[in-house]
């Protein structure tokens, strides 16, 4: 969009305005003018300065002041100056309108548009036949409107990006609780793989034998010979009776014959003295 040019009213207010009565703030207020319109500002801004420190509650130099320090591109330190010397005048006048619409001008220059709409409509309201201040209060709206606009731009592009940013987040959340997922997933079929592959320990095992199976007897050692007790379990009663008779007789003649041996006789018999 293409603005107007700014309409400037840096007129400088002469010695016919209310000054000191010594006529020396006067006298420097006319210096500092010659020298502002020369372009030599920073001479003028000095004979300004001493002028004000003899009549600090002239709106003259006031005015007469920020022009040149407008032009010096000091727009804050401006913008006090006009403050003031509007302040000591009544908006009716041509030297509080001229503050007014200096003020707001300056305003607009250092881009303060808020401040630049509000002294300008001042005195346009105070001076309606003001073909400057209504260009230069036009103009100070569309650049307030287009400055609001960018910011709520900024602000939009500004949740867009924290917006995208939180979504970012969010599916690297999900992204990693995925790749969790496929992990634990790959873990459990590769054990599933493993328990396939080695043998079950109790499905291979021979079946033990249970408690109610017999033990079968141990065998006897080769060449062993069998007790009485296993022999007499094996004879009947009736060759029990023979087998105990045949003893009684062998013991009657074992008797017999140790009977009729001859006893020995002892030799030497009698005590050894």
């Amino acid at each position: 969009m293409r603005y107007r040019t700014i309409l400037l009213l840096f007129l400088v207010l002469g010695p016919a305005s209310a000054m000191a009565e010594d006529g020396q703030a006067a006298r420097l207020n006319q210096e500092g003018n010659l020298l502002y319109q020369e372009g030599k500002l920073e001479e003028a801004l000095k004979r300004y300065a001493e002028a004000l420190a003899l009549d600090p509650a002239s709106s003259a130099l006031q005015y007469n002041l920020g022009n040149a320090l407008c032009r010096a591109g000091r727009f804050e330190e401006a913008l006090d100056a006009y403050s003031q010397a509007a302040a000591g005048q009544e908006m009716s006048s041509d030297l509080g309108q001229a503050a007014r619409f200096n003020e707001g001008t300056a305003s607009l220059q250092a881009e303060d548009f808020e401040n630049a709409v509000r002294s300008l409509r001042e005195a346009v309201i105070a001076n309606p036949d003001d073909e400057g201040g209504r260009h230069n209060l036009e103009l100070a709206l569309a650049r307030l409107q287009e400055q609001q606009q960018q910011e709520q731009e900024q602000e939009q592009e500004q949740e867009g990006k924290e917006d995208q940013q939180e979504s970012g987040e969010e599916g690297q959340q999900d992204s990693d609780q995925s790749q969790e997922g496929e992990e634990e997933q790959e873990q459990n079929q590769e054990g599933d793989r493993q328990n396939e592959q080695e043998p079950d320990p109790q499905g291979d095992s021979p079946p033990q034998p249970q408690g109610n199976q017999q033990d079968e007897p141990p065998e006897s050692p080769e060449g062993s010979e069998p007790t009485p007790a296993e022999e007499r379990q094996d004879l009947s009663e009736e060759e029990a009776r023979r087998l105990l008779a045949a003893l009684d007789r062998d013991e009657r003649e074992e008797l017999k014959e140790s009977l009729e041996k001859p006893k020995k006789r002892k030799s030497g018999g009698g005590r050894d003295w």
